[in-house]
């Protein structure tokens, strides 16, 4: 069970015996019923855990402490605003629940609702952390806690920080500036963010590094995995998934206990040959993408047939579904991971199921979420990953083939995607993987 560090005579830490081990305050999106968000979160909580630190992950709080403030920030940090509106309006009620206790069991947090709380957090921590996902994206928010504006004269680093887009809207950038001048060092998870930053504050020192999904190494995610419930290691085998004459699916009722059995063969299990597609789509009717009864053709046309189909509706596209497919709907965090790691293919818009996919070893197709005529369209994110592993060829493109164009836009239409070579791709991610440790290594070891 996990420990939620509130005030108290200990404080938020518990200092090691000789004194000696550091605190971190880290500052990142966490506990909402997105699996990205709180798989960046606990990969990057863990890798701090492992170097040495006490490490808390502060709950977003308002500033100036007013009473309404105050009350505010009470609400929000033990989540009685989120829990009503999660019961009233959330579409997968369990999902959302595991989320939360994965976040509650695993990750230690520090609550703060007034001035005497903040000044206990200041005096306790060495080391504030701006941590990853799209934390400094200013087209979706623009607040100062994200940039740790509320710890002034204490050290500050960020560490893969994304502004999500490919540039900085125009109003913002005088303040951003102003927010990153106390910053000891800065790393942004996108090459273009980095460029926009380092244009924005001037400073030359500013670093790429992988997002914490991808600085934890393959081994750590097949842990965890092999942690699920066992019905999601073998989730071809739980419950069959037959197709009415409407079109939609139904369970089957009447299944033989021999019957499963008898299913749970090598292309079943974790571990094994993987034997399903798995659909994790965030966006409906995505505009950059092709659109899903295209995939769908060209999956038949191009891949493996007689493979089951398995969907992880989203919140943001919880109707999600296909003729066929087996929905899952109460995947925890570690049950995702394992669905993930058992797939033959991912198709999927989400960043951190590419991400996932990618460390995991697992042949993936990318769909755009948005469209490249956007001014917030977040398709850098992945394109800039792809990019720098070199397998920018991952992502379907475009309803029908452009006349003047002859590249992979039209790759939908023209053939099969090769499968990526891991033992290309693999060692690529390492050495990522290294520079990004350095990074972290040297930012966090530097006396002031």
């Amino acid at each position: 069970m996990g420990i939620v560090a509130n005030l108290s005579k200990d404080g938020y830490f518990c200092r090691a015996m000789d004194d000696k081990q550091k605190n971190i305050g880290l500052v990142t999106w966490f506990g909402t019923p997105n699996y990205g968000t709180n798989l960046q979160a606990f990969a990057l909580y863990k890798v701090l855990e492992e170097r040495g630190f006490n490490v808390r992950l502060i709950k977003r709080f308002k500033t100036p402490f007013t009473l309404k403030n105050i009350k505010d920030n009470y609400f929000y940090a033990h989540g009685i605003r989120r829990f009503w509106k999660y019961k009233h309006s959330s579409h997968f009620p369990a999902k959302t629940r595991l989320i939360r206790h994965f976040c509650r069991d695993e990750m230690k947090t520090a609550l703060v609702y007034t001035r005497r709380n903040l000044d206990r957090l200041l005096k306790e921590t060495d080391i504030f952390v701006a941590g990853s996902d799209q934390l400094w994206n200013c087209h979706d928010h623009f607040r100062g806690f994200e940039f740790l504006d509320f710890a002034a004269g204490k050290k500050k680093i960020s560490y893969g920080t994304s502004i999500g887009t490919v540039d900085i809207p125009a109003d913002c950038r005088k303040k951003i500036k102003e927010y990153l001048t106390d910053f000891k060092y800065i790393s942004l998870r996108e090459q273009s963010g980095a460029s926009s930053i380092a244009a924005v504050t001037g400073r030359t020192d500013i670093e790429t590094v992988l997002d914490p999904v991808l600085l934890c190494e393959k081994s750590f995610w097949e842990k965890e995995a092999a942690k699920a419930e066992e019905s999601f290691l073998h989730p071809l085998c739980s419950v069959e998934m037959t197709e009415s004459k409407s079109g939609e699916t139904a369970e089957r009722t009447d299944i033989r206990p021999n019957e499963l059995t008898e299913k749970k063969s090598n292309e079943d299990r974790l571990g094994g040959e993987p034997g399903y597609i798995l659909y994790y789509i965030l966006r409906k009717g995505a505009s950059g993408s092709a659109p899903m009864e295209e995939v769908e053709k060209y999956l038949t046309n191009h891949h493996e047939k007689g493979l089951k189909k398995i969907i992880i509706p989203s919140g943001e596209n919880p109707g999600f579904s296909l003729p066929g497919a087996k929905v899952i709907k109460d995947a925890g965090i570690r049950e995702f991971i394992a669905l993930v790691k058992g797939a033959s293919l991912v198709v999927t818009d989400s960043y951190h199921g590419t991400a996932l996919s990618i460390v995991l070893e697992r042949q993936f197709i990318n769909l755009k979420r948005f469209s490249d005529n956007d001014i917030a369209s977040q398709n850098i994110r992945i394109k800039d990953l792809l990019d720098r592993l070199g397998i920018d060829n991952r992502t379907l493109h475009g309803r029908i083939p452009e006349p003047d164009r002859n590249d992979e836009a039209t790759i939908l239409h023209e053939g099969s995607l090769p499968d990526i070579d891991y033992s290309i791709v693999s060692p690529k991610l390492e050495s990522l993987r290294a520079q990004s440790n350095l990074y972290l290594d040297k930012a966090l070891a530097d006396e002031d």
